[in-house]
């Protein structure tokens, strides 16, 4: 064996998860970057101001604003939901990762965040969402992984549960087909981090914050006379219609499509916090890819 052989597969043996950790974000990078211009079947949903646009009033402003001062909107969008996937990969390693404390940086890798590293990035569920969809799920769940994040902060300091609970409720205000998923979340870290008794008046303007966010939500989505939009017609109305839901089956369909990321992504973590929660996940992702892809891709299969 050759000199350059040797010290050739003692730098690969050594450095090998930092190579691999390097290989999987690269390519996520290279994935996005090739389909920034792609347009999913559903894309108008998101760019205009109509019946089946299930977005809330902020995200519908801040993307007429955009849509008025460039023709690459597309882009932008999608820039925005790859955003959201690298801040949820950083948050996942955090939280799951159960990285080494040793201080470098290539020693905090281990085969575990290597696997968490590629689910959360590579993934089916989260391309067809970012990629495919230039979704804004991937910011929502940045924004509540942020707030669970905090959450596990108020053991120590009760009042990191106000930041806990306002960054789930910003990403509600995003989308808000989040709401019951962050109400259900707000829950239970009042009642996991913040002891009843000694923080009874901190658990009382928690829940004020929350009661108040949900108001203001509704009351921005009541907008005047001639609007197709109000607070929760997303769970009504087809968007593929505009109108409302004519059974339960396409319901039924467009609920899972709605939280098909958060399912996803949702059971990945439990899956690496619980080896029991492996074969549940899989089979949600494989699910949530197969409905998604298949809507997006239906349409163009020739009817004979």
């Amino acid at each position: 064996m050759l000199p350059i052989e040797k010290k050739l597969i003692t730098f690969l043996s050594k450095h090998i998860l930092l190579i691999g950790a390097a290989f999987i974000v690269l390519t996520a990078i290279i994935t996005r970057g090739f389909a920034q211009n792609y347009v999913g079947l559903d894309f108008h949903y998101y760019l205009y101001d109509m019946p089946g646009n299930g977005n809330s009033f902020l995200y519908r402003t801040v993307t007429a604003f955009l849509l008025s001062r460039t023709d690459r909107i597309v882009a932008v969008l999608k820039w925005l939901s790859y955003f959201g996937d690298a801040c949820v990969a950083v948050l996942a390693w955090n939280l799951w990762g159960n990285a080494s404390k040793e201080e470098t940086f290539e020693a905090k890798i281990t085969l575990k965040n290597l696997f968490l590293l590629a689910a959360v990035l590579l993934s089916p569920t989260v391309l067809l969402y970012s990629v495919g969809g230039m979704r804004p799920d991937s910011v929502c769940m940045a924004l509540i992984l942020t707030g669970f994040l905090f959450g596990q902060k108020a053991k120590e300091a009760p009042l990191w549960v106000l930041p806990a609970i306002l960054f789930p409720i910003a990403a509600a205000f995003w989308y808000p087909v989040y709401w019951p998923v962050c109400l259900v979340l707000c829950f239970f870290m009042l009642r996991r981090f913040c002891d009843k008794g000694a923080h009874r008046g901190l658990r009382i303007f928690a829940w004020i914050l929350i009661l108040s966010g949900l108001i203001l939500a509704a009351v921005l989505e009541h907008n005047p006379a001639g609007s197709a939009h109000f607070f929760g017609q997303i769970f009504v109305i087809d968007r593929a219609t505009g109108m409302p839901y004519s059974g339960i089956f396409p319901w039924t369909r467009d609920m899972l499509v709605l939280y098909g990321y958060v399912l996803g992504t949702g059971t990945l973590f439990f899956a690496f916090a619980d080896r029991r929660w492996r074969i549940p996940a899989l089979v949600v992702n494989m699910c949530t890819a197969a409905l998604f892809g298949w809507l997006q891709t239906a349409p163009l299969i020739p009817v004979p």
